[in-house]
């Protein structure tokens, strides 16, 4: 049996492999004090950036000397609030009646997942999966849309502040932090469950916190180049990134732990935590969303909510573009030397070298059976030489800890699956396994760059066994 199974950014991770300073240098045309102070100059803004990198995935203030004296000291908040709308005495999180209209084909199945036996049927039908999807992915919208409209926060943004001249230039940029109130999208935890006729009647718990922002800074001084030339400090942000892919399809209804208890919740594909925040990091597009009044801001500020007056950030395209923001690390009082050889644009540091891309545990449509593997094939645009691709398979008996659905803080099962290497080839294609018989599979290519993995295909022995 031929099974494809088709990659994308919810069962599969793209990273790309760039040049280290050690294999950039000999690359390079430039003389031996050249390419020395170039690197040393690069390795300089790699250090700033690993540390800007770490304070905004810590959400803490970022460390003196990665910035400007002044606005380096940017720190924010983010308070969870829960809307009028979605409260609950019982509930941490906002809940919302999510109610189904159940065909007569699928309620002996709809039974069994609230613990009554009788199904006969292993999958919901059509009908059934497009009223859950529309209920289900519908309500998780509204709810990131009515959190916007109430000015706040539910998925990573990119949070910065700058001065603003009295003719509208902004300058003294402070390096974006990365801001994550939550990292995915919700759990849908079902908290009641009746059947009235027709009817699934649920009481769902939307397991994403909507977020107050403010923001502090500490005493300043404006730079004696803008001396009576400030405005106001104003306070600039990214979109929220989409934590929804847009094609998810509410299935089943599988069990969750839920503030340590098993729970059962609505089942849809979520898009990784590190695929929202790698969308969150790529948006360089800021809006300006509150300012402070500079003769207010130099004496400090202290938890400043933004957007001012909770405006609506459903709309945010009617903010005010944070155009031209300047480099943080310039400044009139310590500009960057002309003479200095500095190359920040190296092609041979900043143009990917290889593409790495990982699979998350795959279960071929048959997550209850053991699969005998008998070959794996990557599918895609890439070189096919067998020098240039190399390709593994893993497999686990059970489902390994890292690919549970865990909420934070929440600890694998110590009887979590463990991966086992199976084989490895060079080339697209591994061939001839014998022996193999795997739950879980998962496959890693390593390929030159440019190349695009779109697919993998197995070859499964019509003797796959029920676990």
């Amino acid at each position: 049996m031929i099974i494809r199974i088709p990659l994308d950014a919810r069962n599969s991770r793209v990273n790309y492999r760039f040049n280290s300073l050690e294999e950039v240098a000999p690359l390079t045309d430039h003389s031996t004090d050249s390419t020395s102070q170039a690197a040393s100059s690069l390795s300089d803004r790699s250090a700033q950036t690993t540390d800007q990198n770490s304070s905004a995935a810590s959400t803490e203030t970022a460390a003196p000397g990665a910035d400007l004296p002044g606005l380096a000291g940017l720190s924010y908040s983010l308070t969870p609030v829960i809307m009028s709308a979605y409260s609950s005495s019982r509930y941490a999180f906002g809940v919302k009646d999510i109610n189904i209209s159940v065909p007569d084909a699928d309620k002996p199945l709809v039974s069994s997942w609230f613990g009554n036996a009788g199904a006969t049927a292993a999958v919901a039908g059509d009908t059934l999966v497009r009223r859950m999807t529309d209920a289900v992915i519908g309500s998780i919208e509204t709810y990131h849309a009515d959190a916007l409209r109430s000015g706040l926060f539910v998925s990573p943004f990119r949070l910065g502040c700058a001065l603003r001249t009295t003719d509208g230039k902004l300058v003294e940029a402070r390096t974006p932090l990365l801001c994550v109130p939550n990292a995915q999208a919700p759990v849908m935890a079902i908290r009641d469950a009746r059947p009235v006729g027709d009817q699934l009647l649920t009481l769902t718990e939307i397991r994403n916190h909507t977020c107050r922002l403010s923001v502090s800074l500490p005493p300043f001084s404006v730079p004696a180049a803008y001396a009576g030339k400030i405005k106001d400090v104003v306070f600039y942000v990214t979109k929220p990134a989409d934590m929804l892919a847009g094609d998810e399809k509410v299935s089943t209804v599988r069990t969750y732990v839920v503030d340590g208890s098993n729970c059962r919740g609505w089942y849809y594909s979520r898009l990784s935590a590190e695929t929202i925040t790698e969308h969150a990091l790529r948006d360089d597009t800021f809006r300006i969303i509150g300012s402070v009044a500079i003769d207010k801001a130099t004496g400090g500020i202290t938890d400043y909510l933004i957007p001012d007056n909770s405006k609506d950030l459903h709309d945010f395209g009617t903010f005010p573009k944070a155009e031209e923001l300047p480099d943080p690390t310039i400044s009139p009082d310590r500009p960057i030397n002309p003479t200095e050889p500095y190359h920040p644009f190296l092609p041979e540091l900043l143009n990917p070298q290889g593409v790495e891309v990982t699979t998350t545990a795959l279960d071929l449509g048959m997550p209850e059976r053991d699969k005998r593997v008998r070959s794996v094939t990557a599918r895609g645009v890439f070189s096919r030489h067998p020098d240039s691709v190399r390709i593994t398979l893993y497999g686990a008996h059970h489902r390994p800890g890292d690919q549970l659905e865990l909420l934070p803080g929440m600890k694998a099962p110590v009887d979590a699956g463990l991966w086992k290497k199976i084989a490895s080839a060079r080339g697209p294609h591994i061939r001839l396994l014998r022996g193999v018989r795997y739950r879980w599979l998962r496959v890693e290519i390593e390929a030159p760059y440019p190349a695009r993995i779109d697919a993998l295909t197995f070859l499964i022995s019509s003797a796959a066994t029920k676990n």
